[in-house]
């Protein structure tokens, strides 16, 4: 009986053992793959910064075209009322072009 519960116990203490061991290399896994996700995670959004910044450089430079234009339409009108619908055409072609062109 002695020898019998002996090698129950012997063959509890090498599951044991087996188990721990799967379950540092499933550990060992799980980290790796969390790794590789923030460093994947890490280049989106480095990607979507760059974009970002260019997206606002964009931006800004439509705003001065605009703000010009509306100071070129005021000094426009005060000197050739006729020049102001010349602008206004330009000026609305500079702006849906582009997002015409994009669709």
């Amino acid at each position: 009986m002695d020898a019998e519960a002996e090698y129950y116990r012997e063959l509890r203490s090498q599951t044991k053992i087996q188990l721990l061991a799967e379950i540092r290399s499933l550990r060992k896994q799980i980290d790796e793959r969390e790794e590789g996700d923030r460093a994947e995670k890490q280049r989106i959004e480095a990607g979507h910064a760059a974009n970002k910044a260019y997206l606002e450089k964009k931006t800004s430079i439509r705003l001065a075209v605009a703000f010009f234009a509306l100071v070129a339409f005021g000094i426009g009108y005060a000197f050739y009322p006729g020049l102001l619908a010349v602008m206004a055409f330009v000026f609305v072609l500079y702006l849906f072009l582009p997002l015409v062109a994009e669709n």
